[in-house]
């Protein structure tokens, strides 16, 4: 909900990606809710945005059931996810008992996922190798947020499932976007083993440069990227051949100190306006 500075992520993305081609684009939650352009445009203003930077994948944040309780109960979240050029990773969330995520949601690892479509886990294809990337959300959802019938499962359990899936695949290099909190993703890197890289939300943690949290001699990376569409987070992680990390690099970029990328700024003007 935070897109004043929205037109400068645009460019910070482009610059990124310019020097980085196959970098992979991904958010950890809680797109929606916070400020006017939610309550007017109900998440098509973030999404039109996010479709414009080419987004990979999200997971759900506990604001993106904060409607749940509307007459309308979760259709903005629907919208939101049908008009998705990208897909929704999610391990502990189950949606079967909400009739409006029909067909939406799926209990498998894809290799070829669908736009707009939520999996246990996806495989994404880098440099010619398997990476694989699963979702988790915080299950205190249920209490600070309105989900309804939407259920949320302990996500130490469901990391352990997702991983072993992983494995069973042949997949070495696994990826967790997670909603839980800064303390909950350390946790997570300390009782789960063989997720080499945790992308967190939920606490607004800046985290200036990645924490490393080692289990039995093989590291976790954590990054997290703070608030509001301040920061785009950046990790740069290889891998030897049995899926190790042996180098990583992850930086914060301030976007305010970017320039607005005119075409975004052009999208932007027509949200602002009826906003101001």
């Amino acid at each position: 909900g935070h897109l004043d500075q929205i037109a400068k992520k645009v460019t910070a993305v482009k610059e990124v990606r310019a020097a980085k081609p196959k970098a992979l684009l991904v958010e950890a939650g809680d797109v929606s809710t916070g400020t006017q352009y939610f309550n007017d445009f109900k998440g098509q203003a973030d999404l039109q945005f996010m479709n414009l930077m080419d987004y990979d994948i999200m997971t759900f944040g506990e604001h993106e059931f904060d409607l749940g309780k509307s007459a309308e109960g979760h259709q903005a979240l629907v919208n939101f996810m049908k008009g998705a050029q990208f897909s929704f990773v999610s391990s502990n969330i189950d949606f079967s008992r909400d009739a409006k995520f029909n067909g939406l949601f799926s209990d498998t690892i894809a290799s070829n996922p669908q736009n707009g479509k939520i999996y246990n886990g996806i495989v994404k294809q880098v440099d010619g190798e398997k990476v694989g990337f699963f979702g988790l959300t915080t299950e205190e959802t249920r209490y600070t947020s309105n989900p309804g019938s939407i259920t949320f499962k302990n996500y130490i359990e469901q990391a352990k499932k997702a991983v072993s899936a992983f494995e069973k695949m042949g997949v070495n290099k696994i990826v967790a976007i997670t909603h839980l909190g800064y303390n909950n993703d350390m946790h997570l890197a300390s009782m789960v083993e063989g997720i080499d890289v945790i992308v967190g939300g939920h606490s607004h943690t800046q985290l200036a440069q990645p924490i490393v949290v080692n289990q039995n001699g093989t590291p976790t990376i954590i990054v997290q990227a703070y608030q509001n569409n301040e920061y785009l987070g950046t990790l740069d992680v290889d891998f030897d051949h049995k899926g190790f990390i042996v180098r990583h690099d992850g930086k914060l970029i301030k976007i305010a100190d970017k320039a607005e990328d005119p075409y975004a700024a052009m999208l932007l003007k027509a949200y602002k306006t009826r906003v101001n």
